[in-house]
């Protein structure tokens, strides 16, 4: 390993910034009391704000309240190799997606544009069937008709006039 590769000396000052650059892109603004804090945005990105954080918050549930569901499947009887993958698989996804709602809305409220194109697909992805889409998409705020309403009225709100000027205002600013 040649010299420029090492690690920095502690003893020579220079220690490695904490928490890491990489770790701090992926935290809110203001951290996680930023979260809350929503001044700033129109009314449209606010309220999308919130349904997407929401809808979140509820996948993490649905995630944990299919835990058991899923330990359950794989105790019945002999399982065949694979078993724990398709057990879980929808456990598994909804954290997933739930993690990534609340990461992408979080940039969203912080004007980057590629955080509303990712949750327009979020919303693409959840009305394709499990059959043909991934299973645990599909099931985004239980699958139902509401949600899907719940969910189109939060992408819609994201692409309005006023949200749009908005985007527009923070990418020139950049």
């Amino acid at each position: 390993m040649s010299a420029s590769n090492l690690p920095p000396d502690p003893s020579q000052g220079k220690v490695p910034p904490y928490p890491p650059p990489a770790l701090i892109e992926f935290t809110p603004a203001g951290g996680f009391s930023g979260m809350f804090k929503v001044h700033g945005l129109p009314t449209e990105l606010k309220i999308s704000y919130w349904i997407w954080i929401f809808g979140g918050l509820l996948n993490v549930l649905s995630g944990l309240l299919l835990l058991p569901v899923g330990y359950g499947y794989l105790s019945m009887g002999t399982n065949p190799p694979g078993t724990i993958f398709v057990g879980l698989l929808p456990v598994i996804l909804s954290l997933v997606v739930a993690a990534a709602q609340i990461l992408l809305a979080t940039k969203m409220k912080q004007g980057k544009g590629w955080a509303r194109v990712a949750l327009s697909a979020i919303l693409v992805i959840s009305v394709i069937p499990p059959p043909f889409g991934l299973i645990g998409l599909s099931g985004i705020w239980g699958g139902s008709l509401a949600g899907l309403i719940i969910r189109l009225v939060a992408t819609a709100l994201l692409w309005l006039p006023n949200s749009q000027a908005w985007f527009s205002r923070i990418k020139r600013r950049a």
